[in-house]
């Protein structure tokens, strides 16, 4: 993903996290590992991850060579059917931030000040981690079950004191250094903040959908704060022609994994538009997980991911 982790952010307009962009990155991984006309295994996406998989599928997701011989979907709301809550008073209250997201320059500021002062100042505990990703975290030692290769003082479960997931204390480590890596660099928190106002600005809107005030308000916003000039980096260059992203039936088996205690997206954005998925293999729900589903239940997602891939995947391994 573009901007995340150590992939290269571009710089330019709002275009290089337009939908075109990020589904032209996702033929082009294709191209590179798969050949012009291999298929992935399974495409897997979670959140955002999940919203570039929705729309890499209604571009590819049809026709004799198809994008994946599978896809799964990870607390990830299809655009059209997001969009359809969005204004609901229930998903308007869990999707706040998406509004702050929209001013330009505060939230860097506030998110790297806030972010820097946090992680220089005393040793990261991790239930903060917890409470502001919205993680949903089970106490009940019954539920330690990691197996680990490292040494015995490190397997083990307890990673705070209020906290217990099937994780090693030195695997946690590792993920909080990612998450402070990111979250203390400034050019990042940008990059992560564009997802949003691309798509807010109408760049993951149906083809040829026209542009409302408030849309156009948000490209001005933009560009008057000096990031209208800067070019695009060279997978934008040219992106996929938006009349290949109609809305035609998609016939990769898909299946919905979804953790019902999400505090950013409801339950009913577990599903597709209609008529989009023509081989739709059902959501399942996890009840006591919530939004990072693959972190809270991480042995039960991947014997859910390795059964579906090794149902739908003919003659290609799942693993």
């Amino acid at each position: 993903m573009r901007g995340f982790g150590s992939s290269s952010i571009p710089k330019g307009e709002l275009e290089a996290y337009s939908r075109q962009s990020l589904v032209s990155d996702v033929d082009a991984l294709r191209k590179h590992y798969c050949g012009d006309d291999g298929s992935f295994a399974m495409l897997v996406g979670h959140d955002w991850g999940g919203v570039v998989v929705w729309a890499t599928l209604e571009a590819f997701g049809h026709g004799p060579t198809k994008i994946a011989k599978s896809a799964v979907l990870i607390n990830a709301p299809h655009p059209r059917i997001f969009s359809n809550y969005i204004y609901t008073p229930k998903q308007a209250l869990k999707s706040w931030y998406i509004f702050c997201f929209q001013l330009y320059w505060f939230p860097e500021f506030f998110l790297h000040r806030t972010q820097s002062l946090y992680y220089s100042s005393h040793e990261v505990e991790y239930q903060h981690l917890v409470n502001g990703l919205g993680l949903s975290i089970s106490n009940d030692k019954a539920s330690c079950t990691a197996e680990t290769n490292v040494n015995e003082e490190e397997s083990t479960c307890s990673v705070s004191k209020d906290a217990k997931m099937p994780y090693t204390t030195i695997e946690v480590e590792r993920n909080l250094a990612i998450f402070k890596e990111a979250l203390t660099d400034r050019d990042r928190i940008h990059a992560m903040l564009s997802y949003y106002r691309a798509m807010t600005a109408g760049f993951w809107s149906e083809p040829r959908v026209e542009l409302s005030l408030v849309n156009q308000a948000i490209r001005w916003l933009h560009n008057s704060n000096g990031n209208g000039n800067e070019g695009s980096d060279e997978a934008s260059e040219q992106p996929m022609d938006s009349s290949t992203l109609s809305s035609r039936g998609v016939s990769i088996p898909t299946m919905i994994l979804w953790g019902k205690k999400d505090k950013f997206l409801g339950e009913e954005l577990a599903s597709a538009p209609d008529g989009l998925l023509e081989n739709y293999q059902g959501t399942k729900f996890f009840d006591d997980a919530g939004h990072w589903v693959h972190w809270e239940k991480p042995l039960e997602t991947a014997e859910a991911l390795i059964q579906f891939a090794n149902t739908h995947n003919k003659g290609q391994p799942a693993v």
